[in-house]
Protein backbone atom coordinates (compact mmCIF):
# COMPACT_ATOMS: atom_id res chain seq x y z
CA UNK A 1 0.00 0.00 0.00
CA UNK A 2 1.86 3.65 -1.00
CA UNK A 3 2.06 6.00 1.54
CA UNK A 4 0.72 9.40 0.34
CA UNK A 5 1.86 12.57 1.58
CA UNK A 6 0.09 15.58 -0.33
CA UNK A 7 2.09 18.93 -0.39
CA UNK A 8 1.06 22.37 0.16
CA UNK A 9 -0.16 24.72 -2.42
CA UNK A 10 0.63 27.80 -3.56
CA UNK A 11 -2.21 29.17 -0.32
CA UNK A 12 0.05 27.87 2.28
CA UNK A 13 3.26 28.49 4.18
CA UNK A 14 5.31 27.33 1.52
CA UNK A 15 4.90 30.85 -0.59
CA UNK A 16 7.59 31.72 1.46
CA UNK A 17 9.99 29.49 -0.54
CA UNK A 18 9.06 31.49 -3.47
CA UNK A 19 11.78 31.00 -6.72
CA UNK A 20 13.27 33.74 -8.98
CA UNK A 21 9.52 34.40 -10.36
CA UNK A 22 7.65 37.06 -7.90
CA UNK A 23 5.12 39.05 -10.34
CA UNK A 24 2.54 36.09 -9.62
CA UNK A 25 -0.56 36.90 -7.69
CA UNK A 26 -0.60 35.99 -3.56
CA UNK A 27 -3.11 37.99 -2.44
CA UNK A 28 -6.34 36.24 -0.71
CA UNK A 29 -9.10 38.75 -1.88
CA UNK A 30 -10.92 36.21 -4.19
CA UNK A 31 -14.25 36.91 -5.60
CA UNK A 32 -15.11 33.10 -6.54
CA UNK A 33 -13.57 30.06 -4.78
CA UNK A 34 -14.88 26.63 -6.01
CA UNK A 35 -13.95 23.77 -3.26
CA UNK A 36 -15.51 21.10 -4.91
CA UNK A 37 -16.93 20.08 -1.17
CA UNK A 38 -20.03 19.78 -2.49
CA UNK A 39 -20.85 18.99 -5.84
CA UNK A 40 -19.75 20.64 -9.41
CA UNK A 41 -20.71 24.07 -8.29
CA UNK A 42 -21.56 25.64 -11.60
CA UNK A 43 -18.99 23.33 -13.46
CA UNK A 44 -19.76 20.98 -16.58
CA UNK A 45 -17.67 17.81 -17.35
CA UNK A 46 -17.12 16.57 -20.89
CA UNK A 47 -15.78 13.87 -21.99
CA UNK A 48 -13.71 13.68 -25.31
CA UNK A 49 -10.96 10.71 -24.77
CA UNK A 50 -10.45 7.51 -23.28
CA UNK A 51 -11.12 8.99 -19.33
CA UNK A 52 -14.36 9.23 -18.06
CA UNK A 53 -14.22 12.39 -15.56
CA UNK A 54 -16.32 12.79 -12.57
CA UNK A 55 -16.66 14.42 -8.98
CA UNK A 56 -15.07 13.04 -5.95
CA UNK A 57 -16.89 13.65 -2.81
CA UNK A 58 -14.82 14.22 0.27
CA UNK A 59 -13.83 11.54 2.60
CA UNK A 60 -11.95 8.64 1.66
CA UNK A 61 -8.47 7.98 -0.23
CA UNK A 62 -9.55 9.50 -3.95
CA UNK A 63 -10.52 7.33 -7.54
CA UNK A 64 -8.64 4.35 -8.06
CA UNK A 65 -5.84 4.97 -10.55
CA UNK A 66 -4.54 2.39 -13.02
CA UNK A 67 -2.06 1.31 -10.70
CA UNK A 68 -4.96 -0.19 -8.96
CA UNK A 69 -4.18 2.21 -6.04
CA UNK A 70 -6.24 5.17 -4.77
CA UNK A 71 -4.35 8.42 -5.78
CA UNK A 72 -4.26 9.17 -1.79
CA UNK A 73 -5.91 12.79 -2.46
CA UNK A 74 -9.66 12.65 -0.50
CA UNK A 75 -10.60 15.95 -0.95
CA UNK A 76 -13.52 17.02 -2.41
CA UNK A 77 -11.92 17.40 -6.38
CA UNK A 78 -12.82 16.74 -10.03
CA UNK A 79 -10.99 13.53 -11.25
CA UNK A 80 -10.57 14.68 -15.01
CA UNK A 81 -8.38 11.48 -16.75
CA UNK A 82 -7.35 11.08 -20.61
CA UNK A 83 -9.45 13.39 -22.49
CA UNK A 84 -11.75 14.76 -20.06
CA UNK A 85 -12.13 18.53 -19.16
CA UNK A 86 -14.73 20.58 -16.73
CA UNK A 87 -15.51 24.54 -18.15
CA UNK A 88 -17.56 26.88 -16.91
CA UNK A 89 -19.22 30.21 -18.49
CA UNK A 90 -16.90 33.49 -17.33
CA UNK A 91 -19.91 35.65 -17.96
CA UNK A 92 -21.78 33.32 -15.94
CA UNK A 93 -19.69 33.64 -12.94
CA UNK A 94 -19.10 37.68 -13.55
CA UNK A 95 -22.25 38.96 -15.20
CA UNK A 96 -20.10 40.46 -17.84
CA UNK A 97 -17.81 39.65 -21.19
CA UNK A 98 -14.40 40.08 -21.00
CA UNK A 99 -12.42 41.63 -24.02
CA UNK A 100 -9.05 40.17 -25.44
CA UNK A 101 -7.62 43.66 -24.18
CA UNK A 102 -8.57 43.12 -21.21
CA UNK A 103 -10.58 46.41 -20.84
CA UNK A 104 -15.17 46.39 -20.36
CA UNK A 105 -16.99 48.92 -20.83
CA UNK A 106 -18.30 47.85 -17.76
CA UNK A 107 -17.69 45.18 -15.15
CA UNK A 108 -14.37 44.32 -14.43
CA UNK A 109 -10.51 44.66 -15.92
CA UNK A 110 -8.55 42.06 -16.48
CA UNK A 111 -8.57 38.49 -13.96
CA UNK A 112 -6.29 36.11 -12.27
CA UNK A 113 -7.27 32.54 -12.72
CA UNK A 114 -5.93 30.08 -10.10
CA UNK A 115 -6.20 25.95 -9.49
CA UNK A 116 -4.78 23.02 -8.14
CA UNK A 117 -3.42 19.71 -9.98
CA UNK A 118 -2.43 16.83 -7.61
CA UNK A 119 0.26 14.76 -9.67
CA UNK A 120 -0.18 11.31 -9.05
CA UNK A 121 2.54 8.72 -8.70
CA UNK A 122 1.56 5.27 -10.38
CA UNK A 123 4.45 3.18 -9.53
CA UNK A 124 5.02 0.16 -9.29
CA UNK A 125 3.89 0.53 -12.72
CA UNK A 126 6.79 1.49 -15.79
CA UNK A 127 6.62 2.42 -19.45
CA UNK A 128 6.49 5.84 -18.80
CA UNK A 129 8.46 8.01 -20.99
CA UNK A 130 11.50 9.52 -20.16
CA UNK A 131 11.12 6.73 -17.48
CA UNK A 132 9.09 8.92 -15.55
CA UNK A 133 6.57 7.77 -12.11
CA UNK A 134 3.50 8.47 -14.14
CA UNK A 135 1.94 10.00 -17.02
CA UNK A 136 1.92 13.18 -15.52
CA UNK A 137 -0.24 16.22 -16.46
CA UNK A 138 0.26 15.90 -20.07
CA UNK A 139 -1.85 18.49 -22.32
CA UNK A 140 -3.65 19.04 -18.87
CA UNK A 141 -4.30 22.07 -16.70
CA UNK A 142 -5.96 25.64 -16.17
CA UNK A 143 -7.35 27.21 -19.50
CA UNK A 144 -9.23 30.46 -20.94
CA UNK A 145 -10.84 29.85 -23.99
CA UNK A 146 -13.51 31.90 -26.39
CA UNK A 147 -13.57 33.60 -29.52
CA UNK A 148 -10.07 33.27 -30.89
CA UNK A 149 -8.53 32.43 -27.37
CA UNK A 150 -7.50 29.14 -26.46
CA UNK A 151 -4.77 29.73 -23.63
CA UNK A 152 -3.33 27.43 -21.44
CA UNK A 153 -0.68 26.14 -19.15
CA UNK A 154 -0.21 22.74 -18.24
CA UNK A 155 1.77 19.81 -18.34
CA UNK A 156 3.78 19.08 -21.61
CA UNK A 157 2.78 16.34 -23.35
CA UNK A 158 4.16 12.79 -23.82
CA UNK A 159 7.92 13.91 -25.10
CA UNK A 160 8.26 15.19 -22.00
CA UNK A 161 6.41 14.42 -19.37
CA UNK A 162 8.78 16.40 -16.14
CA UNK A 163 8.04 19.96 -17.66
CA UNK A 164 5.29 22.52 -17.92
CA UNK A 165 4.34 24.45 -20.49
CA UNK A 166 2.27 27.63 -20.98
CA UNK A 167 0.91 27.83 -24.87
CA UNK A 168 -1.10 30.18 -26.58
CA UNK A 169 -3.42 27.34 -29.08
CA UNK A 170 -5.67 29.91 -30.98
CA UNK A 171 -3.14 32.18 -32.68
CA UNK A 172 0.64 32.43 -31.84
CA UNK A 173 0.69 28.27 -31.23
CA UNK A 174 4.19 29.14 -29.37
CA UNK A 175 5.16 27.38 -26.51
CA UNK A 176 6.89 29.03 -23.55
CA UNK A 177 8.24 25.42 -21.25
CA UNK A 178 9.64 25.33 -18.15
CA UNK A 179 11.77 21.43 -18.37
CA UNK A 180 12.62 19.60 -15.57
CA UNK A 181 10.24 21.07 -12.93
CA UNK A 182 9.18 17.96 -12.44
CA UNK A 183 12.23 16.38 -11.69
CA UNK A 184 12.49 15.97 -8.36
CA UNK A 185 15.73 16.01 -6.23
CA UNK A 186 17.07 14.93 -3.06
CA UNK A 187 15.01 11.70 -3.46
CA UNK A 188 15.76 7.75 -2.27
CA UNK A 189 14.53 7.29 -5.57
CA UNK A 190 12.23 7.81 -8.45
CA UNK A 191 9.28 5.46 -6.61
CA UNK A 192 9.42 8.97 -3.88
CA UNK A 193 8.50 11.65 -6.50
CA UNK A 194 5.09 12.98 -7.08
CA UNK A 195 2.13 12.45 -4.87
CA UNK A 196 2.05 16.25 -4.97
CA UNK A 197 -0.31 19.56 -5.86
CA UNK A 198 0.81 21.92 -8.44
CA UNK A 199 -0.33 24.87 -8.46
CA UNK A 200 -1.65 26.67 -11.67
CA UNK A 201 -1.94 31.07 -12.23
CA UNK A 202 -2.96 32.63 -15.17
CA UNK A 203 -2.77 36.67 -14.99
CA UNK A 204 -5.17 37.70 -18.26
CA UNK A 205 -4.97 41.52 -18.44
CA UNK A 206 -4.97 41.99 -14.36
CA UNK A 207 -1.50 43.43 -14.42
CA UNK A 208 -1.25 44.18 -18.26
CA UNK A 209 -4.02 45.12 -20.03
CA UNK A 210 -3.78 42.85 -23.66
CA UNK A 211 -1.34 40.89 -22.20
CA UNK A 212 -1.05 37.42 -19.83
CA UNK A 213 1.37 35.41 -18.19
CA UNK A 214 1.11 32.16 -16.87
CA UNK A 215 2.88 30.74 -13.54
CA UNK A 216 3.10 27.26 -11.50
CA UNK A 217 4.21 26.83 -8.07
CA UNK A 218 6.30 23.24 -7.60
CA UNK A 219 6.25 22.56 -4.18
CA UNK A 220 9.17 20.05 -4.30
CA UNK A 221 12.82 21.03 -4.95
CA UNK A 222 13.45 20.57 -8.44
CA UNK A 223 16.65 19.98 -11.30
CA UNK A 224 15.68 23.83 -12.21
CA UNK A 225 15.89 25.49 -8.26
CA UNK A 226 14.00 25.29 -5.31
CA UNK A 227 10.28 24.60 -4.21
CA UNK A 228 8.41 28.02 -5.36
CA UNK A 229 7.02 30.03 -8.23
CA UNK A 230 7.72 29.77 -11.51
CA UNK A 231 7.32 31.84 -14.59
CA UNK A 232 5.43 29.88 -17.90
CA UNK A 233 6.87 32.48 -19.95
CA UNK A 234 9.24 35.46 -21.45
CA UNK A 235 7.56 37.43 -19.21
CA UNK A 236 4.11 39.07 -20.58
CA UNK A 237 2.82 38.45 -23.86
CA UNK A 238 -0.21 39.55 -26.14
CA UNK A 239 -3.61 37.99 -26.34
CA UNK A 240 -4.58 37.60 -29.60
CA UNK A 241 -5.16 41.05 -30.84
CA UNK A 242 -8.58 41.23 -33.33
CA UNK A 243 -12.17 40.91 -31.76
CA UNK A 244 -11.31 38.32 -29.72
CA UNK A 245 -12.96 37.31 -25.97
CA UNK A 246 -12.64 35.18 -23.06
CA UNK A 247 -15.70 33.01 -22.59
CA UNK A 248 -15.20 30.51 -20.57
CA UNK A 249 -12.71 28.90 -17.61
CA UNK A 250 -11.39 25.48 -18.29
CA UNK A 251 -9.68 22.27 -16.24
CA UNK A 252 -8.40 19.37 -17.60
CA UNK A 253 -7.51 18.96 -21.14
CA UNK A 254 -9.57 17.66 -24.09
CA UNK A 255 -6.60 15.51 -25.39
CA UNK A 256 -4.57 15.01 -22.29
CA UNK A 257 -2.96 12.23 -20.93
CA UNK A 258 -3.17 12.27 -17.10
CA UNK A 259 -5.00 10.88 -14.23
CA UNK A 260 -5.14 14.34 -12.39
CA UNK A 261 -7.41 15.22 -9.73
CA UNK A 262 -8.28 19.74 -9.87
CA UNK A 263 -9.58 21.54 -6.35
CA UNK A 264 -9.43 24.57 -5.16
CA UNK A 265 -10.60 27.25 -8.20
CA UNK A 266 -10.13 30.52 -7.68
CA UNK A 267 -10.64 33.69 -9.50
CA UNK A 268 -9.95 37.16 -8.66
CA UNK A 269 -10.96 40.48 -10.60
CA UNK A 270 -11.10 44.05 -10.34
CA UNK A 271 -14.07 46.44 -11.11
CA UNK A 272 -13.35 49.57 -13.40
CA UNK A 273 -13.76 52.84 -11.98
CA UNK A 274 -17.19 53.79 -12.79
CA UNK A 275 -17.91 50.41 -11.53
CA UNK A 276 -16.19 51.52 -8.29
CA UNK A 277 -18.22 54.58 -7.95
CA UNK A 278 -21.13 52.90 -7.97
CA UNK A 279 -19.78 50.74 -5.50
CA UNK A 280 -19.12 53.66 -3.41
CA UNK A 281 -22.02 55.17 -3.75
CA UNK A 282 -24.32 52.58 -2.45
CA UNK A 283 -21.71 51.96 0.55
CA UNK A 284 -22.50 55.23 2.04
CA UNK A 285 -25.90 54.33 2.79
CA UNK A 286 -25.03 51.45 4.50
CA UNK A 287 -21.98 52.74 6.50
CA UNK A 288 -24.73 55.70 8.05
CA UNK A 289 -27.00 53.02 8.54
CA UNK A 290 -24.50 51.19 10.67
CA UNK A 291 -23.46 54.20 12.46
CA UNK A 292 -27.14 55.28 12.98
CA UNK A 293 -27.83 51.77 14.71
Amino acid sequence: MRVRTLLAGACGASLALASAASAQYTGNDWQHVWDFENGLQGWTITNAGAGTGTWIAPGGNGPVLPDGQPSGYGSGSLYLPDGSYARISLADVTSVPLGADGNLTSGMTGFILQADAYLPNLRPLTGFPQNAPGNALSLAGLGVGGTRINLYVEGRDGNNLRGLTARDFAWDNTARNRSNVLIQTGTASDDEWWDAMITFQIDYGYTTPGKWTAYAYVPFDNQLGPAGWYTMSEGNYDVHPDGSTAEFLQLGGQFSWTQAQFDNVKLHYVPEPATLGLLALGAIPMLRRRRHA
